[in-house]
This record gives structure tokens, C-alpha cells and sequence, in this order.
């Protein structure tokens, strides 16, 4: 089956599935524990689902949290949501949930060939 992490894995890629009445989601994050970027963030890209986003981030490690841009938050009730690692996550409900590689590195990885 596919590798779980290749050694050359540098992105973090986030399904964000929050709020369906939000207009727009912006996730205000640190990567590689460097500093916070600017509010509100980096505006994540929108599915066909209400209420579900997307995000690509070149890190191996996100702190974030996420807003509507206006008033609006999800910061895991003030902790916010911390990934330590590369790879492809869902976050639904609090729950933050790796999936396997991200499909940036899966894509760039010589390993994605072989079964």
C-alpha cells in the first residue's frame, strides 16, 4: 500500500469542514513554529460542499485557527489546531484527523509510481 510519509513530504494540506454559512474561511496560521501571519489569514478555497475549504501550506508543521474574516472563530476553544507533521488532514468538528500524504508531495514523490 502507499507510503504513509516520504522523507522529501513538505506540505500540509487541510480539509476544513466548519461553518456552512460562512461566506468565506481564512485560516490565521504560523508554519514551521515561525511567526503569525497577518490577519485574517490565508483564505482558503471553497469546495462544492457548503461549508468545507481547502488549504495547501510548504510547512511541516501549522499552527492555525480559523475565521470568516468578520467575527467570526474556530480556534479549538482558544488552543487552536496544530498539525506536527506533513501530510493530508480533515478537520471536522474539533476533530482533527490525518488521512496519509499530501496529494502536493504524492504527486512530487518517486515512490507514487510503485505499488
Amino acid at each position: 500500500h502507499p507510503p504513509t510519509r516520504t522523507p522529501m513530504a513538505k506540505f500540509v494540506e487541510v480539509i476544513y469542514e466548519g461553518e456552512a454559512h460562512w461566506n468565506s474561511c481564512y485560516a490565521l496560521c504560523r508554519l514551521d513554529n515561525g511567526a503569525w501571519g497577518p490577519a485574517p489569514g490565508v483564505r482558503l478555497r471553497r469546495s462544492a460542499d457548503p461549508g468545507v475549504w481547502f488549504a495547501r501550506f510548504q510547512a511541516t508543521a501549522v499552527e492555525m485557527a480559523f475565521t470568516d474574516g468578520r467575527a467570526e472563530w474556530d480556534n479549538n476553544t482558544g488552543r487552536n489546531y496544530a498539525v506536527g507533521e506533513p501530510g493530508k488532514y480533515r478537520l471536522k468538528e474539533g476533530n482533527l484527523v490525518r488521512l496519509g500524504l499530501a496529494d502536493m508531495d504524492v504527486a512530487n514523490s518517486s515512490e507514487s509510481d510503485s505499488s
